[in-house]
This record gives C-alpha cells, structure tokens and sequence, in this order.
C-alpha cells in the first residue's frame, strides 16, 4: 500500500523533511518504505523536491502505527502544521492523534484502494 504525505503552509520548507526525520526513526515504521520526493517533477532541474513524503506499508499495522506517528509529529510543533496523507483519490487531513481520530484515518484509508476516485476525509 501506498501513501504520500504532504504538509500545507510549509514556506520555509523545513516542515516536511522534519517529519520525513522523525517517521524514518520511529521503530514502528522499520520495516516501510519511506523516501522524500515532489509531487510533480519539474523540468530542467537536478532532482526531485522535497514537497512530499511517499510511504509503501506493507500492512494495516503499519498504516496504524503511520497514523499516530505523524499525528504525533504534527502534536509536537509550535505551530499545528496541516498534514495530508492520499491514497489512491482518498484524502485524510490529519487533526490529532486521538484514537477516534486514528481509527476514522484508519478506515478511510484502509478501504482505499489506490484508483484515481477522489474522496476527502
């Protein structure tokens, strides 16, 4: 299963790699796939951006442990950033890292498939 995560109002543009860091030292995450990249790639330049984290689970375990990690990320900032994670055409905002929270990003993205149907949670 795929994931990208993207982080809105991030000007200075140190909010993603920030969150790239802490996701790639949770244990929890050992065994995912998580690289930094750029939605759309741009012409004529040297490499990707930094706009965007993509993350291959391979289970729903690990999109459990996904959700509160990044959820905790976000909890732990100055400023609550806006995080975004999209699987396929489904949309989760994340908001807090409560377990009604988890569980209704759980759902929605765990019914997810990874077609271009748009649906925003």
């Amino acid at each position: 299963m795929r994931l990208d995560i993207s982080v809105t109002g991030d000007e200075d543009g140190v909010a993603v790699p920030s969150l790239y860091r802490w996701l790639t030292a949770d244990q929890d995450l050992k065994g995912c796939v998580i690289s930094l990249g750029d939605d759309e790639p741009v012409a004529n330049t040297m490499g990707p951006g930094l706009d965007l984290i993509s993350v291959v689970l391979g289970n729903g375990i690990a999109l459990g442990s996904l959700a509160i990690s990044v959820a905790n990320w976000r909890e732990s900032r100055a400023r609550l950033p806006e995080v975004r994670l999209v699987r396929g055409g489904t949309t989760v905002e994340v908001r807090d890292g409560t377990p009604q929270q988890v569980q209704r990003m759980l759902e929605a993205l765990g019914e997810a498939d990874d077609s271009a149907s748009d649906r925003e949670v």
